[in-house]
């Protein structure tokens, strides 16, 4: 009978041990993911309004054409870091995603805890420690799931000022376009080398901004996608809530277990 006790005891610390090493890990991965956003929206450079405002400018005036395709080359590079950023982004969600479902399995294990409390024999429901020390892991797991929540409604919040800066950015390269457009039409003479120069380089422009269009369409299903990966984290968000209340009502059971014993 004792060598059974003293089993589940070493059974039930054991696993407790586990989780709280889990638990320590994922606050370290969320604190570098924090840290890693921060450095990415610092990093983060898009062309601005008064940079796009000047170039229009610029263009009204007949400016030359060295100097519109060095504006126009330097519009798609900023755009490319946007792209970028998204990417990183992206996998940030991932990494979240991952860290609540660690954190789901972690609740399952504190009910399975709480589940060999509620069928240990009487000596072990006895041990005022023991019971203290589950008290405060589960209020620690709660905790954690909380933050968790707040998080993801931060990230929602990103997800709809980035969507919104899509849009703009989109506005911005149609008004590229729409300059190199006119420098197509434009009637301006010139020697057959400088014509073959321009030819070569208006091609560049052109491939330049057709794969930025295919990238931009690329950012619009990825951002669909991010969407739809939020939905999810809130059905999971709900999963936790319900498994929060069946942890309150094991323990309310312990705690009356205890009551009665005691």
């Amino acid at each position: 009978m004792n060598s059974k006790i003293l089993g589940n005891k070493l059974g039930l610390k054991h696993g407790t041990f586990k989780m709280d090493v889990e638990l320590e890990k994922l606050k370290k991965e969320n604190e570098t993911l924090k840290k890693t956003l921060e450095e990415i929206t610092k990093s983060k450079e898009i062309l601005t309004d008064t940079e796009r405002n000047r170039l229009l400018e610029e263009t009204k005036k007949g400016a030359s054409r060295d100097v519109l395709e060095s504006q126009l080359k330097d519009a798609l590079e900023k755009n490319q870091q946007w792209l970028v950023y998204d990417q990183q982004r992206e996998a940030y969600v991932k990494g979240l995603m991952a860290r609540i479902f660690e954190l789901e399995q972690l609740g399952n294990s504190n009910q399975k805890i709480l589940q060999l409390t509620t069928d240990a024999p009487v000596e072990a429901k006895q041990d005022e420690e023991q019971k203290k020390y589950y008290d405060r892991l589960l209020l620690k797991a709660k905790k954690d799931l909380e933050d968790e929540r707040k998080f993801t409604a931060q990230l929602k919040s990103q997800l709809s000022d980035m969507q919104v800066e899509y849009e703009a950015q989109k506005t911005k390269m149609n008004a590229l376009s729409e300059q190199l457009r006119s420098l197509q039409n434009s009637d301006i003479k010139q020697n057959d080398e400088l014509k073959m120069c321009f030819k070569d380089k208006l091609q560049k422009l052109r491939n330049e901004l057709e794969l930025s269009k295919q990238n931009l369409e690329e950012e619009k299903s990825r951002t669909t996608e991010l969407t739809n990966q939020v939905k999810v984290l809130n059905m999971s968000l709900l999963k936790q809530r319900k498994d929060q209340d069946r942890i309150s009502a094991l323990e309310l059971q312990v705690f009356c277990l205890y009551e009665h014993l005691v």
